[in-house]
């Protein structure tokens, strides 16, 4: 049974057994016994200030600050909080950040749409170490063919990032990838692991310093045969990173990525047809950074991509391949920024540029070219307990037209564990260039497409009032002009037009506690509506409510992670989804010997404990049950 669900008015009837999950678990958080904690008043208070204040985000501004003088909703993963999820790809990551949803078509490594807030998934913008990767034929980022072994940390924003990023109304999530060892001598990882499906993941790291040059290199295979017919995974990823310090303050960074893939994605009976898809990602950058004076700083960096998707439909009973889609996407960019520090300001001022290529028999005359250019300034101004930060950027396009982007936040502590943020700022997304130039074989050009924008207002509160608990509460209202509809124009051809106007509204809350006994707790909710105001009508297939929770354990020797993810998408009855369980995974790590600076560890996962069904279209059911287990060792 399902039901629709509008936040303006009410709710809906929410399912018990998930909420009251929920509302267990953050009981939970809030009411430990304090006489139970194990930790001493230092180490209290050491955690106290890491996970308030301490943490430093750069995706924000595009510079270094503390979390405290961030006014947008942010989010922050680590490469510790990725090894302890058991994770495969950087979809497994998003799956369970609060606030962010991901529309899974089956098992680990495949397509998978993104959405922040409630956001269409082409208005989410992927980057990785800045460089922005979404392709431009529907501009999505492939999550389900990013690696997690060569990450260092995630930056999530939450809502339109566009005074610093360009186009990105939804938000931005940021991949910051690992770098050299800090220290003399080489470093590495080297893991295995088997799974049902049957599932494989092979992964080799390696690291280290030599004298002033510095290397970091990751190679990795993937491969399941799915959880379903014909959804088949085959992944083989390289990545390299080399430094070099030139001086004491100048470094010089290239990197390399290449990711080759081959995956199922449908097998239609009704049709009699598989459908499958074969990518070629290779992504370079060449960065310089140096200190002009101490509280100046430049970096310029350079870089180049070639993303090719091709996508086959193949008669099941003679075998003959009746369709192919080629999307070649090819393009070079950079971007300069300098900024300067003082005891009031965090200036940066710079700019960006991108050209890139889109080959495709999707698209009229089979090619097209979008230039992209920007300059933007963002300020962090510190005043005692208050900091302000405003920005604007310019963007101009040689396909949508141009776009002003100003934003202004401002973060107030009223003590030192009450903060209170809140903004506003006006975004903007490029549309596809499937949409401005289709080939009207089932989508017509509109040259006359103009950029979807949007104005947002967000604000909320993080505190740490509640003993050895941090609490998140944020609210968000954004307001979509110029929004793209699929019209239709005969029974097998449509055209995308600016012609809806899109009210999304809602709130994030999260808790997390300190160690106590080794134990720590998290939960997260958030609520979204999404309203064409235009009709007045729900906007449907948009997740309105999402839960989530984890249970940690670390005491350094054993390690362990219960972690679950609801959510409701609000569906027409068409796509035939299901989606009321929890999803509940469980990721067990054992260190089994430390000797010599080599560390061995075995692990085991447990995906899917209670063979949930969470998945918003029929023909994409998500895996049921299933196990999979490694061992690790680290020198």
């Amino acid at each position: 049974m399902y039901h629709i669900c509008d936040f303006n008015t009410t709710l809906g009837v929410i399912i018990v057994s998930p909420f009251s999950i929920f509302l267990f678990l953050v009981f939970a958080c809030v009411t430990i016994p304090l006489s139970a904690l194990a930790q001493t008043e230092d180490e209290q208070e050491k955690a106290f200030i890491n996970m308030f204040t301490d943490q430093s985000v750069v995706t924000a501004t595009r510079s270094s600050k503390p979390m405290s003088q961030v006014a947008e909703n942010v989010t922050i993963i680590t490469a510790k909080d990725i090894e302890l999820m058991g994770a495969h790809t950087l979809t497994d990551v998003l799956f369970n950040v609060t606030g962010v949803q991901v529309e899974t078509t089956g098992g680990p490594g495949s397509i998978a749409p993104v959405y922040i807030q409630g956001s269409e998934t082409r208005q989410v913008t992927i980057a990785v170490d800045g460089m922005i990767i979404n392709n431009l034929s529907d501009t999505t980022a492939d999550t389900g063919a990013i690696p997690v072994q060569n990450i260092e940390r995630i930056e999530i924003i939450k809502g339109p990032a566009s005074s610093a990023w360009g186009s990105a109304l939804g938000g931005i999530i940021n991949v910051i990838t690992k770098s050299a060892n800090t220290t003399k001598g080489i470093k590495g990882t080297l893991s295995a692991s088997y799974g049902q499906g049957p599932t494989t993941d092979d992964r080799a790291e390696l690291f280290g310093r030599i004298s002033r040059f510095g290397y970091y290199f990751y190679a990795g295979t993937f491969h399941t045969d799915g959880f379903r017919p014909f959804n088949m995974a085959d992944s083989n990823n390289v990545y390299t990173k080399l430094e070099y310090h030139l001086t004491d303050v100048s470094d010089l960074a290239l990197t390399v990525s290449y990711t080759k893939g081959d995956r199922g994605v449908l097998e239609q009976l009704s049709s009699k047809l598989d459908v499958g898809d074969f990518t070629h990602y290779l992504r370079s950058s060449l960065s310089y950074n140096t200190k002009l004076a101490d509280n100046m700083d430049l970096g310029v960096s350079l870089h180049a991509l070639e993303q090719k998707y091709t996508q086959n439909y193949t008669y099941i009973p003679t075998g003959q391949n009746i369709q192919k889609l080629i999307d070649n996407d090819t393009g070079i960019g950079g971007s300069i920024k300098a900024g300067w520090r003082s005891d009031t300001h965090n200036i940066v001022l710079g700019g960006d540029w991108d050209s890139r290529v889109m080959r495709s028999n999707s698209l009229s005359l089979g090619k097209r070219r979008i230039d992209k250019t920007a300059a933007f300034l963002n300020d962090t101004i510190t005043i005692g307990r208050l900091t302000v930060t405003p920005g604007v950027r310019y963007d101009n396009t040689n396909t949508n037209g141009d776009f002003m982007s100003p934003s202004f936040g401002a973060t107030y502590k009223l003590s030192d564990d009450f903060l209170l943020r809140a903004g506003a700022a006006r975004g903007f997304n490029v549309p596809p260039l499937g949409y401005t130039y289709g080939n009207g074989t089932s989508i017509k050009s509109n040259p006359d497409l103009k950029v979807e924008d949007v104005t947002s207002y967000q604000a909320g509160v993080e505190t740490t009032v509640i003993p050895y608990a941090n609490l998140k509460v944020m609210f968000f209202h954004h307001s979509i002009a110029n929004a793209i509809a699929i019209q239709a124009l005969t029974a097998r051809t449509a055209q995308a037009v600016n012609k809806d106007k899109e009210r999304r509204q809602g709130m994030e809350t999260e808790i997390s506690t300190l160690p106590i006994y080794n134990i720590s707790l998290t939960a997260g909710a958030a609520f979204m509506g999404a309203r064409n105001t235009g009709t007045d009508t729900v906007v449907l297939n948009t997740p309105t409510l999402t839960y989530d929770f984890g249970i940690k354990y670390n005491d350094n020797s054993l390690k362990a992670l219960l972690k679950g993810h609801y959510i409701w998408w609000n569906d027409s009855s068409s796509v035939a989804g299901r989606y009321n369980a929890f999803i509940v995974d469980a990721n067990v790590t054992k260190v089994l010997l430390k000797q010599s600076g080599v560390t061995w560890e075995t692990y085991l996962t447990l995906n899917n404990i209670f063979d949930g069904k969470q998945y918003l279209i029929g023909a994409y059911p998500n895996p049921g049950r299933w196990v999979e287990g490694g061992m690790r060792v680290a020198f």
